[in-house]
């Protein structure tokens, strides 16, 4: 999404402003009239199908005073008023100059005296750097920040790779626009927009709520609720979280957004996910069109997920949803509809059981949802060798009924898979464990190993928390051929026929593990054991519908295969390998092999090492390939 400001009246531009597909236009209250918004203007902006956020400013710095917070407060109330900004949507006040941990105490004096005489009838937001911003989101003081232009100010470029801001300012400032002069923003989910026409509308439903959606009257009477993410959960976060099965929250407050719709459809008689994750309402209950007191699933074009139920439909583009973390409260938000993917209506319970309580400690509870992945799609390499090309296939025996390559291995460790999606390279430092464990020299990668591959494989940037974006298999496999993984050479590796039970077992059994990769269904976030869902592989089972996620495999028994996923052993039945796993490779490690002597007579070394240099010529190249 994007947005961009000005201190002019834009109803010239709209046009423009429309075609270059712009989201939200965001404008001034002021004592200057030249440069506040008129309710006309707020009209007009409206009926484009454009969202309007609004900022106070008379000077780039004003008095840093609480008497100057209630003179300034006192101007934008008035005008918010007069143009018709529907109450509980927010207003930024702007500090547009350079400050630091110094001018603190100022600001917060100036915060303490806007906010008296807000008083709650609206959000409050700030605009200005990445110091100021921080401290008064965390204070409590906003629930919106909006990150100035200039990325040298003190705090700013860290602010910015926080990724809690809700608008960020593009440095490139007052580019000419058709005559205006104008900033471009980035939006970070909901920045407490607004649409004009819908205020006669809001207070009609006001006073007047639905009984026959009585999830929505709920959530009605615990509309202002904090649910600030990050900060120390409140009786009434722990309340909603007792409704999912995301366990103890061990004072964080997770992203609550699921966790509001879980509470108010349990509280209210009607079945839920009982997942902590947005994307579970996806297929949830009975598909309907968009009404008043559907459930609704947006996805951000970052990959995000935010649910929420539609209090109002605003017009053609905008929907107001009423949801929890939305401004870090309950409360109702402007949304545009195009990013809707889902509008579905509530199932009643066969056997309603309304209760408060968080699942008893001697019940072990599984919810993966918060849990990061990181396989990207898999690109199969051509000039990836078949492993069964180099075995005497008519003489090999049969697999063993079992194989355990893991119970010496006392502590796999997460490394990093629970705070980044480097499924990928956790994988890769999982099996080198298992490997050197088996061979009585156990070698663990250290955490910044396993990320410094990421950086490698993946992109990824550490001072940039958007570059985390997951890895492609092959890519990380022919840098461990090529390069190595601190000091540890992949000898070679070969693809293995996806669907073929008996290959993997001969791979687990000859070579210690095979490393997969997963397109996960939203059913697995909340399973002991993987397993295709009664289902089938459709709707919360469907394949990828969660995401892709790489492990090693590293074992097998007559009842399924045992991976290793977020530092601990995982088991998963064969029909859910057959239904879900996109890509699998034999890896070869010669010292295991050694010392293992498990690998059959009759594999010829000599022609896969030959066939390896394909991979080892220009190895980044590997990158480039398209699907097959």
């Amino acid at each position: 999404m994007k947005a961009l400001d000005a201190d002019q009246d834009v109803t010239k531009c709209l046009k423009f402003i429309i075609s270059d597909e712009y989201d939200a236009v965001g404008r001034y209250y002021s004592s200057n009239p030249q440069k506040r918004l008129t309710k006309n203007e707020a009209l007009a902006i409206s009926t484009a199908g454009l969202q309007i956020f609004t900022v106070f400013e008379d000077g780039a710095r004003p008095a840093l005073t609480k008497a100057a917070g209630q003179r300034d407060a006192k101007i934008a109330l008035k005008q918010a008023t007069d143009v018709g900004q529907p109450k509980g949507t927010a207003i930024y006040f702007a500090l547009d100059s350079e400050l630091d941990t110094e001018d603190l105490p100022g600001v917060r004096a100036y915060f303490s005296g806007v906010s008296s005489i807000i008083n709650g009838a609206y959000l409050l937001g700030v605009y200005g750097d990445g110091v100021v911003c921080d401290a008064l989101l965390s204070d409590g003081a906003c629930q919106h920040a909006w990150l100035s232009a200039s990325r040298g100010f003190p705090g700013s470029k860290q602010y910015y790779s926080s990724k809690k801001w809700s608008l960020a300012q593009d440095p490139n400032i007052d580019e000419a626009y058709h005559g205006l002069s104008i900033d471009n923003n980035e939006i970070n989910g909901d920045f407490g927009a607004f649409s004009v026409k819908q205020a006669a509308q809001v207070a009609a439903r006001a006073a007047s709520p639905a009984t026959d959606t009585p999830w929505m009257d709920w959530m009605r009477r615990h509309r202002g609720e904090v649910q600030q993410t990050g900060a120390k959960p409140t009786a009434f976060t722990e309340e909603i979280f007792s409704h999912t099965s995301y366990g103890a929250l061990n004072g964080f407050t997770p992203e609550s957004c699921a966790a509001t719709v879980c509470a108010a459809l349990e509280e209210t008689g009607y079945r839920s996910t009982k997942s902590a994750a947005a994307k579970s309402y996806v297929t949830y209950g009975t598909a309907c069109d968009l009404k008043p007191g559907c459930i609704v699933v947006f996805q951000w074009p970052d990959g995000g997920h935010h649910v929420d139920f539609c209090d109002e439909i605003v017009d053609a583009s905008v929907i107001r949803g009423l949801g929890g973390n939305q401004g870090h409260a309950l409360q109702d938000s402007n949304f545009l509809r195009k990013f809707i993917i889902a509008t579905r209506w509530p199932v009643i319970a066969t056997a309603a059981k309304i209760t408060n309580r968080r699942p008893q400690a001697s019940r072990p509870v599984v919810d993966y949802s918060h849990m990061p992945l990181g396989k990207r799609h898999a690109r199969h390499d051509p000039r990836v060798p078949m492993l069964a090309a180099y075995l005497p296939l008519a003489a090999l025996p049969a697999p063993p009924d079992s194989v355990d390559w893991f119970s010496d291995v006392d502590d796999w460790g997460m490394m990093q898979n629970d705070v980044l999606g480097d499924c990928t390279c956790a994988a890769v430092g999982h099996t080198i464990l298992q490997w050197t464990t088996y061979t009585k020299a156990p070698r663990r990668l250290s955490d910044d190993d396993v990320v410094k591959l990421y950086e490698a494989v993946g992109g990824y940037n550490p001072e940039n928390k958007s570059t985390d974006q997951g890895a492609v298999e092959v890519d990380v496999l022919n840098h461990w051929l090529n390069q190595g993984v601190n000091g540890d050479m992949l000898a070679a590796y070969a693809s293995i026929e996806v669907g073929n039970v008996t290959a993997i077992k001969d791979a687990i059994h000859w070579f210690g593990n095979v490393y997969i990769g997963l397109a996960l269904p939203l059913s697995a976030q909340t399973q002991d054991v993987w397993s295709v869902p009664p289902g089938g592989a459709a709707g919360l089972g469907a394949p990828g519908s969660w995401g892709g996620h790489a492990v090693p495999v590293v074992g097998y028994d007559q009842r399924g295969l045992l991976c290793v996923t977020w530092g601990q052993l995982k088991r998963m039945t064969y029909q859910f390998w057959s239904a879900y796993c996109d890509e699998a490779y034999a890896l070869l490690s010669r010292d295991f092999i050694e010392t293992s002597n498990t690998t059959p007579d009759g594999v010829n070394w000599t022609q896969l090492q030959a066939d390896m240099q394909s991979l080892k010529v220009g190895y980044s190249s590997a990158q480039l390939i398209k699907h097959l």
